[in-house]
């Protein structure tokens, strides 16, 4: 952005924000917000500015940046030392969540069927194949990133930025939890109650194509209020009804401090 100095002669000066920097502050947050939406980082988990400023390979000015950035929307919590933690989500909570993700996505999805390329519907029913094969292979961070370029495709087609912006708001705040909720789903414990947990994951999916396909809006809409409500009947089934989602056991993957 440019600014004028007043003290720079009758006319001022043009000042400029430098490139570089800004242009670093914008990559790191954008490349922070894939990594939460694809859920690469769990429910409770704590992150430093160092650790993640050596991860992405930048100074720590753009990750504060960034971080800022985050939690101005409350997709993570500032804690002491420089360190940061993604939310664990209270049931009530999510009961919040999902009644505004209802209305917002089940929008957004009536407004894409309206209008969708049959590219666009064609790639979409790509990303179902992958996502169903990632499912049948337990590849949780695979799953998850499908499932978060699906939506995100879905969205974008509405073509309204407004609607855009608040849905992705909404994901970032809750993706750390959908892996928690997913991870559960694609262990060995849970298969006796779900034989095949990659069809159920995405038999909505399937239905959503094919409302897409047949330019049903209404029933595309349909379709994906049903995919969030059984993702959270499923989720209650799994956590319970406690006061909160339980953070899940450490899974081995460090972050440098």
């Amino acid at each position: 952005m440019r600014k004028t100095d007043a003290r720079d002669g009758e006319f001022g000066r043009v000042q400029f924000t430098p490139i570089a920097t800004d242009t670093a502050s914008n990559l790191v947050y954008r490349e922070l917000k894939h990594a939460i939406r694809a859920a690469h980082f769990q429910p409770g988990e704590v992150v430093s500015l160092r650790g993640l400023a050596q991860e992405l390979g930048v100074s720590e000015t753009p990750v504060r940046d960034a971080l800022k950035r985050l939690q101005e929307i409350n997709a993570i919590e500032v804690l002491p030392n420089r360190t940061f933690r993604f939310p664990i989500v209270t049931i009530e909570k999510l009961s919040e969540i999902l009644a505004v993700r209802l209305v917002l996505e089940g929008t957004a999805t009536e407004l894409a069927a309206a209008s969708m390329s049959s590219e666009t519907i064609e790639a979409l029913d790509g990303l179902r194949k992958e996502e169903i094969e990632a499912g049948e292979q337990r590849n949780v961070v695979r799953v998850m990133d499908l499932n978060a370029r699906f939506h995100e495709e879905l969205y974008e087609a509405a073509g309204n930025e407004t609607l855009a912006t608040l849905i992705e708001q909404l994901w970032l705040r809750m993706a750390p939890t959908f892996r928690a909720t997913v991870e559960k789903m694609l262990t060995p414990d849970f298969a006796p109650r779900n034989p095949l947990p990659s069809d159920w994951l995405f038999r909505h999916h399937t239905r959503i194509v094919q409302k897409l396909k047949a330019r049903d809006a209404a029933g595309a809409r349909s379709a994906l209020e049903s995919d969030l409500m059984d993702f959270n009947r499923v989720f209650l089934a799994i956590h319970g009804s406690g006061d909160q989602v339980p953070a899940p056991a450490k899974s081995g993957r460090k972050r440098r401090a």
